[in-house]
Order: structure tokens, then C-alpha cells, then sequence
């Protein structure tokens, strides 16, 4: 007898229960703390002002020449000081260290080990590093969660981030601090893919959109959260320490949350998942006896009055699904209680290897009298259809309307095993060849792959040009980076709506061309005026605009990746083009450092990537209305699809003729159409 699907297990066991809420309030805690630690370079790596050290006895500007590159003539030059302090005008490198400002950031990195001048990389390279890591991190640990499993993966990876970050506190020079920042990314990758996954797998379709948009909302008030901790702990050591006591302790708790039912289903381990069930059933709340049938492949709750009695001699199997009581003659059964429905039958009843045990349930929590036989009916009784198939309205299956529950027992015990997800198709499906990386590099996914693969490396580009120069603009760096996290908000509340009612594609492009206006305005209009007026409000404003728009496209893209790459290479799909954003991320500290070699590199950069990305976002077809294809064929009939409504918008000739080797066996806008019909008569 074929299985229930996770979905319909979790609903029985309630689908957004004790175990999911566990779940959410984890998801929260995690994403509240990571932001912590992939945006703290901003303030542990922040270079104060400095200058080199004073000779004892000599005042500033005896010792120190003023600074060329300073069209003000105000400053003293960081790097060079007098050869003789004065007298002559003989400059060298600073010989004796440097003095710096420890009023508003306290001790950094670059304070404590000088990392100035000719090492004024040091910030950059370390959070390059982190992101290095991070990308390392998803390759290895999400190959390990599929093999190994969710639960052991993630706690390897959280154990090691812990044991990173505290010894990041404790590094006693920059290479240590670059090894253990390197090493803290790839653990933290390891801590938060299979984690993520988890939440996903526990979330029925109808909650899991809701409940993957809990990590975005943290994650924005944790880069808050780290602007408050930054301004009060203003010591490098101690906010690491900060930031890594809260996750040190809350390990102990994730200790104990369960592998993923889905997982484990998928991988055949039928008693462990078993024993999950169980012990989902009691921390949800499940009666007990409920959870027994729902454990086991060969035991189902069924109610015989809600089937359809037409049978088909020739039907082959029934429908797989979860449904609930409804008010039944009988007042003993709940009105909340869970039954599913018998999904795999012969095409022909043999009453000779098929037996129906049926008890009469006369309260919810009355034992299994097993004892009790039902006698093989006439096979030639009602129409030729025999009283065993379930829904089958008989006095052997139903006893004054109450719950009755159906065993089937095979010769030998032989029982197909048919695994949950439905994602087993036809013999014929499952004799294509499965899908490679190389697919995702194919005709016609490659174009996708290539558009893509740009809106998630301009967007990293862009997101963390914007998140780590915080400290460049004018004002309080800490009210900076406070504001830069708060324009998020609005921007992932907001995504939950305008994607659902824009066309995807529309949105992006706005936002991106939104990013290039703003940034080309950045690199023309100057900080002050020639008359004096000083502008860097002005450029504020503006970067914390491109910051609400760059963060808009984010749910955009994810959805664009999960709905066009076809599902046999949709996961490839995902890890590649999130592969090109750590990419981004990874060159992004670099690019902000070149502005010191060339003027306004990174504003230039990040305005042209964001106009070209804002143009061939808009070349992909929407998606709002059409189904996920399942194959690279299916892609083919939306590209095709989409063509063929811009030749009617063109042409007054509605009858155009198709496409010899058009897919017939697919069709996006009618798919839709059946989806919505379907929502429509299950009320979801």
C-alpha cells in the first residue's frame, strides 16, 4: 500500500504545531544573529584616523607635512612625517608607528596591529575571506546535508562556528584573524544551509512562504541589533564576544531539534522516520493512536461515506490525500481530527490475498478491537464492485457513521514501497537520463542561466558596495549603519506584495535602474559646492535609497530562479547562481578599495552593472501567471508561449498556426488555470 506524502503526514500531525513553532523561533534566533558576524568587519576592521607617531617634543605640525591629495590644505599627511622634525622639509615613511583616534570606534583590528599604509588592504582582504569561506561553506556542507543528513550537518556546523568565533576573540595577529574569520564563514554556511532546509522541509506549501520570510525580517533587525552592540562595546574582542555568546548558548537548546521527516523518508529510513512520527505525534500533541496509523505504510484512516462509490472496474489507484472529519452521524469523532485515505489498490479486488479488518470506533480513543473479521463480500454484488475498496458504503465498512480503519494484508507481506513527495513519475520518465550541472549550461536554460547568473552577482556587487561603506558617509557612522539596515525593512515587508501584483521582471529592472540613477548621481553632484554648501546629507539620502531598492529585488530573484529553471535542474540552478553572488560578495570589499586608486571606481562600477542588469532582467519571461516547467522542454513551450502573445499583440491574425514541434504536453496558462480552479474547490 503506497504511503502518505510528508505533506499530508505533517497536516495530520498539525501542520504548523509545537514542532514548527520550535522551528520559526529558531529560524529567528539565527538570523538575528548572523548578520552579527557577516557585518562586523564594519567595525572591527574600521580605520580611524591616524597619523604617524610625534617625536617627544615636537608638535604636529613640526613633525607631520600636510596631506597633497587635500585640496583643503587642512590635513596632515597619515603615512610620511619630517626626517627632522623642525627643520627642512625632507619627508620618509613613518619610522616609529601611529597614533590613532579612538573616540568613536575605540579598538579595531587596524588600531592594535597598525594596519595602515602600506597594509591598508586589511579590512578588505578579511571580509573577502569571509565570503570566500562562505562560498566553500555552501558547497561542502550542502552536499553533506543531502548525504548525511540535515540534523548531523548542522550541528557539526554549528559547533565549529562556535568554536571559530570564540577563537577569533582571541587572535593574537592579522594572518590568525584572517584563518579564523575564513574558517567562521564556511562553518557559519554549514550552520545555516541545513538549518534553512529543515525549516522548509517541516512547512507545509501553504505556511512555507510565510515561514521563509521570517529570516529575512531578522535578518534586518540583527544589522540593527549589531549598529547598537558596535556603539556600546566599542572594543573589537569584546563585541565578537558579544555577538558569539548568545549562539554559544543557544546551541544547547538546537541540540535537540529533530532530522528532517522528508529526509529521512526520501533516504528509506523507514524506522527512524517512524520513531519520528512518534515523536512528532507527542510533541504536537497527536493522539497516539492517530500517529500509529500514520507511521506505517500499511495501516490508514478512512472514511467511507466521503468516497465516490462510481468505481471503475478499470481504476487504478485513488487519490493520496489528507482531508478532515466532518460532522458525522454519529457524535462520538471530533470535529479536528485528521484521517487520510487508502491510495494504493489493485485494479481488480482478489478477495482470496485481500482481507478488510474493520472495527467500529465508538469514542476517538477506544482500542483496536483486531479480532473483529469482515467476511469477503460477493464479488458480484453492487455492479460487480466488491465492498472491500474503500468507500464502499456497506454495513461491514461503516458502523452508524463512525470512523472505521482498514488494514490490508498481502500473501508473504510483500508491499510495494512507494516513497512519499510524488516525485516518482511514469516508467517513462524515469527512464530519461537524470540531469547534470551541464544542463543548466544548455539551449534554452543557458540563457537564463547567463541572465541570472548577472542579477545575483550585481545584486551582491551592489548590496554590499552600499553595506560596507557605511562608514565613508557623513554623520555618525553607528546612525549610518543603524538608518542603512532600517531601509531594509520596509523594502522585504513590501516585496511581499508588489511581487505578487507586478510582474517580476518589471519590479527588478525599476529597482536596478533606480541603483544606476542613484549612483550616478553620487559620483557627479559633489560633497560641497563651490560656494561652500555642504552636500553630504544629500549623499546620505541617496545611499540609503539604492540600499531600499537593491534589497527590494531580492525576493524577485529568488523567485525568477524557482520558477524557470525546469525542476529536473532546478536545485543546479539555485547553487549556481548563488554561487555568482558570493562571487559578488567576494569582489565587492576589493572594489571599494580601488577608489583609492581611481576616482569613484566603485560608484561607476555598481551604476553600470546596475543599468546593464536593469535592461536584460527584462528579456525573461513572467512568471506570475505561469506554471513551474518541469523540464527543459516545458521551458522551451513558455519561451515559446511568450513570443506567440507578442505576435498577437502585433498582428490583427488570431489564428496563427502552431508549431510542429510545439510541447502538447504542456500547456503554462492552462496549468495556472487548473491550479487556480483547484484552490478554488479546496478553498486554499
Amino acid at each position: 500500500m503506497e504511503s502518505l506524502t510528508t505533506d499530508e503526514v505533517l497536516t495530520a500531525l498539525k501542520p504548523l504545531g509545537t514542532i514548527q513553532t520550535l522551528f520559526l523561533i529558531t529560524s529567528t534566533f539565527l538570523n538575528l544573529l548572523m548578520p552579527l558576524h557577516s557585518q562586523t568587519v564594519n567595525f572591527l576592521a574600521a580605520t580611524p584616523e591616524y597619523h604617524c607617531a610625534l617625536r617627544e617634543g615636537y608638535l604636529m605640525n613640526e613633525s607631520l607635512p600636510l596631506d597633497d591629495d587635500d585640496e583643503s590644505g587642512d590635513s596632515y599627511a597619515q603615512c610620511r612625517e619630517f626626517v627632522h622634525p623642525g627643520n627642512g622639509t625632507e619627508t620618509q615613511l613613518c619610522q616609529n608607528g601611529w597614533e590613532f583616534d579612538r573616540s568613536i570606534y575605540g579598538e579595531t583590528i587596524i588600531s592594535e596591529w597598525g594596519l595602515v599604509c602600506g597594509q591598508d588592504a586589511a579590512s578588505e582582504i578579511s571580509q573577502s575571506m569571509y565570503m570566500t569561506g562562505a562560498l566553500f561553506g555552501a558547497l561542502i556542507f550542502g552536499t553533506s546535508a543531502d548525504r548525511y543528513g540535515r540534523r548531523p550537518t548542522f550541528l557539526l556546523g554549528l559547533i565549529a562556528f562556535d568554536i571559530t568565533g570564540m577563537l577569533l576573540c582571541a587572535s593574537t595577529s592579522y594572518a590568525m584573524f584572517v584563518v579564523f574569520r575564513f574558517l567562521n564563514g564556511v562553518s557559519q554556511m554549514g550552520t545555516w544551509i541545513p538549518f534553512s532546509g529543515n525549516v522548509s522541509e517541516y512547512m507545509i506549501p501553504k505556511y512555507r512562504s510565510r515561514a521563509m520570510a521570517v529570516p529575512g525580517i531578522a535578518y534586518t533587525f540583527g544589522l540593527m541589533l549589531l549598529a547598537l552592540t558596535a556603539f556600546l562595546i566599542r572594543d573589537w574582542r569584546y563585541i565578537q564576544l558579544a555577538v558569539m555568546t548568545p549562539m554559544v548558548i543557544g546551541t544547547v537548546a538546537m541540540w535537540f531539534l529533530p532530522e528532517s521527516l522528508r529526509w529521512l523518508r526520501s533516504k528509506e529510513r523507514e524506522k527512524k522516520a517512524e520513531h519520528l512520527v512518534r515523536r512528532l505525534s507527542k510533541i504536537n500533541g497527536v493522539d497516539e493512536f492517530l500517529a500509529a496509523g500514520l507511521q506505517t505504510q500499511n495501516t490508514v484512516f478512512a472514511i467511507s461515506r466521503d468516497m465516490d462509490h462510481s468505481i471503475d472496474p478499470d481504476y487504478k489507484q485513488s487519490e493520496v490525500k489528507i482531508t478532515r472529519f466532518k460532522r458525522m452521524p454519529s457524535e462520538s469523532c471530533p470535529d479536528d481530527a485528521v484521517i487520510g485515505v487508502s491510495s494504493s489498490l489493485p485494479k481488480r479486488m482478489d478477495t482470496e490475498n485481500v482481507q478488510m479488518l474493520s472495527v467500529g470506533i465508538q469514542t476517538y480513543s477506544s482500542e483496536i478491537d483486531k479480532n473483529a473479521m469482515i467476511p469477503p463480500s460477493d464479488p458480484s454484488s453492487s455492479s460487480g464492485r466488491t465492498a472491500e475498496y474503500p468507500g464502499e458504503e456497506s454495513p461491514a465498512s461503516v458502523t452508524d457513521g463512525a470512523a472505521v480503519i482498514h488494514e490490508e494484508v498481502t500473501d508473504g507481506d510483500q508491499h510495494e514501497q512507494v516513497m512519499e513527495e510524488g516525485n516518482q513519475g511514469s516508467p517513462e520518465e524515469n527512464g530519461k537520463r537524470e540531469a547534470s550541472w551541464l544542463d543548466i549550461f544548455r539551449s534554452p536554460v543557458l540563457y537564463v542561466t547567463v541572465v541570472l547568473s548577472n542579477v545575483r552577482f550585481t545584486y551582491a556587487l551592489v548590496y554590499f558596495g552600499f553595506a560596507l561603506s557605511t562608514g565613508r558617509l557623513a554623520g555618525d557612522p553607528y546612525l549610518n549603519f543603524f538608518f542603512s539596515a532600517l531601509v531594509e525593512l520596509p523594502a522585504r515587508v513590501l516585496a511581499t506584495w508588489v511581487y505578487r501584483k507586478i510582474r517580476r521582471t518589471y519590479v527588478i529592472s525599476a529597482c536596478f535602474f533606480a541603483c544606476f540613477i542613484g549612483m550616478t548621481l553620487i559620483v557627479t553632484i559633489p560633497r560641497e559646492t563651490k560656494s561652500g554648501i555642504d552636500l553630504s546629507l544629500l549623499h546620505t539620502i541617496l545611499a540609503l535609497c539604492g540600499k531600499f531598492f537593491i534589497t527590494l529585488t531580492l525576493a524577485g530573484q529568488l523567485l525568477l530562479v524557482l520558477e524557470l529553471y525546469p525542476t529536473t535542474m532546478r536545485n543546479m540552478g539555485h547553487g549556481w547562481t548563488t554561487c555568482m553572488g558570493r562571487c559578488g560578495a567576494i569582489l565587492s570589499p576589493f572594489m571599494l578599495y580601488l577608489d583609492k586608486m581611481i576616482w569613484n571606481f566603485s560608484g561607476i562600477l555598481m551604476a553600470v552593472t546596475s543599468l546593464i542588469t536593469a535592461v536584460t532582467v527584462l528579456t525573461l519571461p513572467d512568471t506570475r501567471r505561469t506554471a513551474q516547467p518541469q523540464t527543459a522542454d516545458d521551458f522551451r513551450e513558455i519561451m515559446r508561449s511568450r513570443k506567440k502573445r507578442k505576435k498577437n499583440n502585433q498582428s490583427t491574425d488570431d489564428n496563427l498556426v502552431p508549431d510542429a514541434t510545439e510541447n502538447k504536453g504542456f500547456d503554462p496558462d492552462e496549468q495556472v488555470e487548473s491550479d487556480r480552479e483547484r484552490k478554488i474547490r479546496t478553498g486554499r
